[in-house]
């Protein structure tokens, strides 16, 4: 007599198996607050180490193992064998959410408009702090200026820091907090 672990899986439940998409997979089966998301991927509350992107790879950072499929993430995470997880992924069992429904649950959250703050009408500040107070050439403080690489935000008088795309376009920006005269050394 054959027990279930020895049964083969065809080739036909390892395609399905393979068709799954592991984030809806974990929506389903894990239990209410397992999965959640962390900015453009998910993690598990009982392996915080855990990324799933939205695509269904997967990385368990703390052990080391990742993949690209629900078959592999059922074997590493839930000790299952390859028949096991296929017969599982494959089964009757597990019913497919529509995917209109995954299409919305996997979507991330909309993000605002990248936009940069206001500049100051000069960089007096920012150029005091960088040059007398850090050491940093006034050549190479002047040219990041000038190249709208750095300048200082109206409204906090922060030195803002200005990453731009190959075609010169701001896409990303960091202020930093420049320190107080009283606390300048």
């Amino acid at each position: 007599m054959t027990t279930n672990a020895n049964r083969r899986v065809t080739d036909e439940q390892i395609e399905r198996a393979r068709s799954i998409d592991l984030v809806q997979f974990l929506q389903q089966y894990e239990p209410p607050g397992e999965l959640k998301r962390i900015g453009q991927s998910w993690t598990l509350k009982s392996h915080d180490s855990m990324r799933i992107s939205a695509d269904g790879r997967w990385n368990w950072f703390s052990q080391n193992k990742g993949g690209g499929d629900a078959i592999g993430f059922l074997q590493a995470v839930h000790g299952m064998s390859f028949q096991d997880a296929v017969r599982t992924l494959a089964g009757e069992d597990f019913k497919m959410i529509p995917a209109t429904q995954a299409e919305c649950k996997a979507k991330p959250p909309e993000r605002a408009a990248f936009a940069l703050p206001p500049k100051n009408h000069g960089n007096r500040r920012v150029f005091a702090y960088l040059h007398r107070s850090r050491g940093i050439a006034a050549e190479i403080v002047n040219h990041c200026i000038k190249y709208d690489l750095l300048y200082e935000d109206a409204q906090h008088h922060n030195a803002v820091f200005v990453g731009k795309d190959e075609n010169n376009n701001a896409w990303d920006a960091h202020r930093f907090t420049l320190p107080s005269r009283s606390n300048r050394q």
